[in-house]
């Protein structure tokens, strides 16, 4: 390469994706298109992450019906499984930008403890949106393209800081709640609970702990239900979890359509979680055939390099499959925090209205 063409770039993007990246450059692809793409990317991914989760919460394994005008374009990718991808099995990632407005727009209270102004909002799809027509048919961008992505991303900073830290923001639910999964899990009276809870803290040195959070929006925020998420972690001490095998075996038992997400943290902590939307009886049942399988797919401890390989094949799993995001590692000790690194940052925990 020409040295008066050489571009430097961080040593995170060396490899195919920094080559990718110095050769469209290069080449003659406009440095603010890359960059433009690249935000759109942070925004875009954004707002699918925040529908699914807040769909999750509300309706359970019936979230998808909000979202049911992807369905000719998924059967149509289905043709091509040799291309599978991350988000193959999401039907968000099926959408065109404006059909996710749509979606935030029918749901609005589900949403609006993590965006910003309603008015603000909408009012500033317009301009997203030709952006993003822009972006769509590969034509150069208005310069101020940019750094209107940019506005809306640092607008966005204590909204994703909300959606996050509530996330990861858990209680144990009180022994004497009324739900099927207390009941079984925190009481004890679910078969497998009775069977596994003392046997494989003995055995395995695994131990199962429920917990819960609660949606920005949940009416009830200690009660399981709609807007509640249940927690269940598994910590296995010496042990590692193979994170690939316990989702394809998920996958087998048709236990997936139940989880939420998986967090990882090193595979020796992996948190799976339901919706309190769903039946409390399934999720108990779902919880229990989920800790049968943890303790099946739990081997010896992975070397710290070994980790550092598992962890990015598990990035590659699913897009329910968490592993260093923000859904990971936001919490209050993390302040200051900048989700997107736009110019704006949380320093302090935002004031709920």
């Amino acid at each position: 390469m020409d040295s008066a063409n050489e571009v430097s770039v961080p040593s995170v993007l060396h490899g195919t994706a920094g080559d990718a990246i110095v050769a469209a450059h290069a080449l003659g692809t406009p440095q603010q298109s890359i960059a433009m793409y690249a935000r759109w990317w942070q925004l875009e991914s954004w707002v699918r992450d925040l529908i699914y989760m807040e769909l999750r919460a509300a309706f359970g394994i019936e979230w998808t019906d909000a979202v049911r005008r992807a369905q000719r374009r998924e059967e149509r990718d289905a043709s091509f499984s040799h291309m599978t991808g991350v988000d193959n099995d999401n039907p968000l990632a099926y959408l065109d930008y404006s059909q996710l407005v749509r979606i935030i727009h029918d749901d609005w209270n589900l949403f609006a403890p993590s965006l910003f102004e309603r008015t603000a909002w909408e009012g500033r799809q317009a301009e997203l949106l030709q952006i993003r027509h822009r972006i769509g048919h590969i034509r150069r961008p208005n310069r101020d393209d940019l750094s209107r992505i940019e506005q809306t991303l640092r607008d966005l900073e204590t909204g994703a800081f909300i959606a996050m830290s509530d996330y990861n923001t858990r209680w144990r639910p009180p022994a004497d709640g009324s739900d099927a999964v207390t009941d079984g899990w925190i009481r004890r009276n679910h078969s497998i609970a009775l069977r596994l809870l003392d046997h494989a803290q003995r055995r395995y040195d695994t131990e199962l702990q429920i917990s819960f959070s609660a949606r920005p929006w949940a009416v009830t925020p200690f009660v399981y239900g709609p807007g509640i998420l249940c927690h269940v972690s598994f910590n296995t001490g010496g042990r590692s979890i193979d994170v690939a095998r316990l989702w394809r075996e998920l996958h087998a038992q048709d236990l997936v359509k139940h989880v939420v997400a998986i967090d990882v943290d090193y595979a020796t902590s992996v948190s799976v979680t339901f919706s309190g939307a769903d039946d409390g009886a399934a999720v108990s049942d779902a919880i229990g055939r989920t800790f049968e399988t943890v303790l099946q797919v739990s081997n010896a401890r992975n070397s710290p390099d070994e980790w550092s390989r598992l962890e990015e094949l598990y990035k590659h799993l699913d897009f329910r499959v968490h592993v260093a995001t923000g859904w990971n590692i936001v919490a209050s000790d993390t302040l200051p925090i900048s989700n997107f690194m736009a110019g704006a940052s949380v320093h302090l925990p935002p004031n709920r209205v």
